[in-house]
């Protein structure tokens, strides 16, 4: 695999983890007002994703060393599904509040960037 090709997968691949964070930022504001949760909450959530971001960051950076990038940004890949499946939680299971809180930390934690 050259250089080239190797760097046009990795884009494909952050550009389709990326979307589904990406997706839920315009449109959770009405959405959380709808399901009654308060404006505050609403911004805490949308602020998750960063703060999740802002203290992964190092151990990442880390692990990155150790185990090499390509591993690492497959696994943060599924630690980022997994997050934006608690999207979808939140709509079918009780406490979409907390569902909505908890997919984004996640989605931040493996968000590759």
């Amino acid at each position: 695999m050259t250089p080239a090709s190797a760097t046009r997968r990795i884009a494909i691949l952050a550009f389709f983890g990326g979307l589904g964070g990406g997706l839920v930022f315009p449109i959770l504001p009405a959405l959380g007002l709808k399901l009654g949760i308060p404006a505050f909450m609403i911004g805490l959530i949308l602020s998750a994703n960063r703060i999740a971001r802002v203290i992964f960051n190092v151990p990442a950076g880390h692990l990155v060393g150790r185990l090499g990038p390509r591993l690492m940004l497959g696994g943060a890949l599924c630690i980022e599904s997994v997050g934006v499946l608690g999207y979808s939680a939140a709509l079918h299971f009780g406490h979409a509040m907390w569902w909505l809180l908890a997919g984004r930390a996640l989605a931040g934690v493996g968000t590759p960037s």
